[in-house]
């Protein structure tokens, strides 16, 4: 278990997480700037931060030395964030299901990459702009996205169930919900799986 401290000057936060494998969820705010656990036989986890300017902090949790052996691992870890900062928040999944609830965060940027992992992602209206970008092996996916906000995603899934119920067709692999172009609040979703089902 370990945590950072908020400091007011810091009003943006890149976060860089290697999951490797077992169970990962965020469903919770923090006074701290970010708050880790992980209880099972992968690890140790390492924490590394360092600055990029002087409001930008950027957070890496991630694993060294480590080879994580199919059907003898188990892992659940859960983090908690700080609601005030920006974030931008990229994920090495590897095999790991994912559970995460970002909905009272202001993502600005999410990015998974990942392997055979089960995913589940929802997003707030916090943020005026959310960039999404999905890079995944043989998966299940499930983003919720606000209905108030426009909502556009480029695919180039190859057999792929697919549910994108509410979104029109502009063109092969292009979609958008009605009054895309009008809404106040946008997200952007670019999503690579190979043989997978993804459900918006």
């Amino acid at each position: 278990t370990f945590d950072l401290p908020a400091s007011p000057s810091v009003n943006r936060v890149k976060l860089e997480l290697e999951a490797a494998a077992g169970r990962f969820y965020l469903a919770d705010t923090t006074s701290k700037l970010v708050w880790f656990k992980s209880d099972g036989n992968i690890g140790p986890y390492l924490f590394d931060t360092q600055k990029d300017g002087d409001t930008v902090k950027v957070i890496h949790i991630g694993l060294e030395g480590v080879t994580v052996r199919s059907g003898s691992s188990h892992n659940e870890a859960g983090l908690k964030l700080n609601d005030a900062p920006i974030w931008d928040i990229s994920i090495d999944a590897g095999a790991a299901t994912l559970n995460m609830d970002m909905s009272r965060f202001k993502v600005r940027t999410f990015d998974l990459e990942g392997g055979a992992s089960s995913v589940e992602l929802k997003f707030g209206a916090l943020s005026d702009t959310t960039d999404i970008d999905i890079e995944v092996g043989v998966s299940s996916i499930k983003i919720a996205v606000p209905k108030g906000s426009g909502c556009e995603l480029r695919t180039e899934s190859v057999l792929s169930g697919r549910s994108f119920d509410g979104f029109d067709k502009i063109e092969s692999g292009l979609y958008r919900t009605p009054g895309f172009a009008t809404s106040g609040k946008k997200v952007y979703i670019k999503s690579e799986a190979a043989v997978s089902d993804i459900k918006i």
